[in-house]
């Protein structure tokens, strides 16, 4: 088998050493659908999270509009890497558009927090997306695409999160790791460093309270002891 290509190692602040590439392991099937479906859907999950790391970079700058006219304009090229979809370009366009839409409208941190890195390899694997919280430290989002409203629950999902979750040591502060099942909101969870598997929506690092966090922000001229209040209360 060829040796897969993969970036060089990531050095970033913060890291106490360089982080060990690793190749992603191979996403696991989650429910019970024929072949053909299944083959679909891991292929939508596949270019979703491709998409995702192609215009974050830039995807938080961008107003509505201009973010569906980004990802309008990027979503061609990435199906276009999956066979699969070929015969279903049209609906595997409004699916993986969809996605990734749900991920920056609904869960990526307003620009106050510091974008790491996309599909960063740590030594538990591949990370989808790699935050800094100016106060709270390095978290990871890890995206779950699959239909099925139970994949934070999978045994899965949970063992990755928690994999990823053990890499604390290698941050001077590190907050967890977000699980985000991107079509059920409701069901998404915090792994912490300590072991802990909380509702994200009852901890510092939800949507709610990163917003929250933005707008007082804004309010007081980036002052950041704001935040270093509010996180200690």
């Amino acid at each position: 088998m060829p040796a897969s290509k993969s970036r060089p190692p990531t050095t970033i602040p913060g890291v106490a050493s360089t982080l060990v590439v690793r190749r992603r392991a191979p996403l696991v099937a989650e429910g019970g659908e024929d072949n053909k479906s299944l083959g679909f859907d891991l292929a939508v999950g596949r270019c979703a999270h491709r998409l995702v790391a192609e215009v974050l970079p830039v995807a938080r700058d961008l107003s509505r509009g201009e973010l569906v006219d980004v990802l309008s304009d990027a979503v061609g090229p990435v199906i276009a890497t999956e066979k699969v979809l070929r015969a279903r370009s049209a609906a595997a366009r409004i699916r993986v558009t969809g996605l990734c839409s749900l991920y920056l409208m609904r869960f990526a941190p307003p620009s106050f927090v510091e974008l790491v890195d996309t599909e960063m390899t740590v030594e538990a694997g591949r990370v989808d997306v790699a935050w800094r919280h100016p106060t709270a430290g390095v978290f990871f989002d890890e995206l779950k695409t699959s239909r099925i409203s139970v994949a934070p629950l999978d045994a899965h999902a949970r063992a990755q999160a928690a994999g990823y979750a053990a890499c604390a040591a290698a941050f001077d502060r590190f907050a967890g790791v977000r699980l985000l099942p991107l079509t059920n909101g409701p069901a998404s969870r915090l792994f912490t460093p300590d072991g802990r598997c909380l509702p994200l929506s009852v901890t510092l690092l939800s949507p709610a309270v990163l917003a929250a966090e933005h707008e007082q922000l804004l309010a007081n001229g980036g002052d950041l002891s704001a935040l270093t209040s509010r996180r200690s209360a």
